[in-house]
């Protein structure tokens, strides 16, 4: 799972324009799972709502930090790079919990 998310270049984590796109696919996947899940009843509609909350939030934060990732790619700005790494990670952390609760 981590080289599908992050590339890593010694000890330092960096985000790549291939992570970005991993991880909207890695969204529209885990979206597919929760309505299949929640179709054949493996997914209780308690499960499904705080998925539609998630989505949402990850509907309105994933454009931003795209262009936050940009911004920082072309500026240079190191703490903005952090800044959208922390992001990213967290983005991916809350994608895989769900993605392991669907694969249950």
């Amino acid at each position: 799972l981590t080289s599908l998310v992050l590339s890593c270049a010694g000890n330092k984590l960096i985000v790549s324009g291939e992570v970005m796109v991993q991880m909207a696919d890695l969204f529209v996947s885990v979206a597919d799972s929760m309505d299949r899940g929640l179709d054949a009843g493996t997914v209780t509609k308690e499960q499904y709502k705080v998925w539609t909350t998630f989505g949402k939030k990850f509907q309105r934060i994933y454009p931003l930090t795209v262009d936050l990732w940009q911004v920082a790619r072309v500026t240079g700005d190191k703490e903005l790079e952090k800044q959208t790494t922390v992001m990213v990670n967290q983005l991916l952390l809350d994608l895989m919990d769900f993605k392991m609760e669907v694969s249950k």
